[in-house]
């Protein structure tokens, strides 16, 4: 099996931004609550601004240009199939999804890290610290959401 090279880890990175994105858009899509479709469509704008961001540090890091597509199925890597085709989330179960694929990227950039020598590495490990301040940030969410709704 031949090595992902880092333009083609990077091109992968940005496609599951992207898949992130429409994940995000459709779930938006399928929900009637307002806060949760307002928050679904902010996680769908932020996972498409991250992916440009990923696209020009990422060009600026490796020599020649970026792969055209990716080259393995990256669509699951910050989504949640099973969520796709649930009508209808309340504001909890769309920051729980959120979270829950905020989680799985900072784990797989974390891995993804590990086949690349610096500064590759360093780009990936800067993602996965990205990934997992944004999941930090979910978990207030869910914690405030939890105080408001006991009190």
């Amino acid at each position: 099996m031949e090595r992902t090279t880092p333009n083609q880890a990077i091109r992968n990175a940005i496609e599951a931004e992207h898949a992130a994105a429409r994940f995000y858009s459709l779930l938006a899509d399928s929900t009637a609550n307002r806060m949760s479709r307002a928050f679904l469509e902010d996680m769908a704008a932020y996972e498409r601004v991250h992916a440009r961001h990923i696209e020009e540090l990422g060009a600026m890091l490796v020599d020649g240009p970026l792969a055209q597509s990716a080259d393995s199925d990256i669509g699951l890597m910050e989504t949640l199939a099973d969520w796709r085709f649930v009508d209808d989330i309340d504001m909890r179960e769309a920051i729980e999804v959120a979270l829950a694929g905020e989680e799985q990227a900072a784990l797989f950039y974390d891995a993804l890290a590990e086949y690349f020598d610096e500064p590759v590495k360093a780009f990936f490990l800067e993602l996965s610290t990205t990934e997992e301040t944004h999941a930090a940030s979910l978990r207030e969410r869910l914690r405030k959401l939890g105080r408001r709704a006991a009190g």
